[in-house]
């Protein structure tokens, strides 16, 4: 089958030509003659497209690319045994956490349904990943869900971090151009977590992370700028914690080629030591 001929690949062209809006997009990506045709190499491809555009900027039509992809793979049967279907579902969800975090850096106001719906999906696919034994789509999930969390609080100009590389802190708003939900997160769920709430959200998923079976290897480092953080925030922090993570995040750092990762937790760790 040609590609542009793919089911799947009409709907995106429909949505992006504006035929249908993006709710209804998700709404037709669900029918069975489309759902039918998904398989994991087709939905692996998509999906890495897609993250590729958020990271060029193009966070709009990847987000919008991904939520009917989702929506597609979330009337594949639910059952962790049917290894395609587990492995279709984990690929696209995993990337859909991925691009949320990417659409939320990029957006001029960061709209919370985005977070909210990347949630939900997560740790859903956390908790298969869990039951199916699989602690390395285990790690990448719990890293993926905790930096989602963090980083629009901390890696952009935010509440938190005041102006940042020229921009003005954000604030949460309504983002028409998501449709009326967004995976089912209605309009009323726009308003960003409180900072306290989003960074101790992302410091449990962390502190599994650097110590669960498979350990991601940027999950001690976040982990460092997560207690650092809830410290500013004025919340009691194991202070031998923190300097554990420093420590672990510091040895897996190249001084030269991570210069500016590597100065940041070594200040961190002078500076909370």
């Amino acid at each position: 089958m040609n590609l542009y001929d793919h089911p799947f690949m009409k709907l995106i062209a429909k949505v992006q030509a504006g035929a249908l809006t993006i709710d209804q997009g998700e709404l037709e990506a669900a029918h069975p003659p489309i759902v039918a045709a998904i398989e994991p190499q087709f939905v692996a491809g998509l999906s890495e497209a897609s993250f590729n555009a958020a990271s060029r900027g193009q966070w709009s039509e990847a987000q919008a690319v991904q939520r009917l992809l989702v929506s597609a793979v979330d009337q594949l049967p639910d059952d962790p045994t049917a290894s395609l279907n587990y492995k279709c579902r984990q690929i696209a969800i995993g990337d859909w956490v991925q691009i949320a975090h990417v659409a939320l850096l990029h957006m001029p106001s960061p709209d919370g349904r985005l977070l909210r719906a990347a949630r939900v999906k997560g740790e859903h696919a956390l908790g298969r990943a869990l039951e199916v034994g699989h602690p390395e789509t285990a790690g990448r999930l719990r890293f993926r869900l905790a930096t989602l969390h963090l980083d629009p609080y901390r890696a952009r100009a935010s509440p938190l971090t005041g102006p940042y590389q020229g921009r003005s802190p954000w604030r949460a708003s309504f983002n028409r151009e998501l449709g009326d939900t967004v995976l089912g997160i209605g309009p009323d769920g726009w308003e960003m977590p409180e900072p306290q709430a989003a960074i101790q959200y992302a410091a449990e998923h962390l502190r599994h992370a650097v110590s669960g079976q498979w350990r991601h290897p940027g999950a001690a480092k976040a982990l460092a700028q997560t207690l650092d953080t809830l410290i500013s925030l004025g919340e009691a922090v194991d202070v031998e914690e923190l300097a554990e993570s420093c420590r672990a995040a510091l040895a897996s750092l190249d001084p030269v080629s991570d210069r500016a990762i590597f100065e940041e937790v070594s200040e961190i760790l002078a500076r909370r030591s």
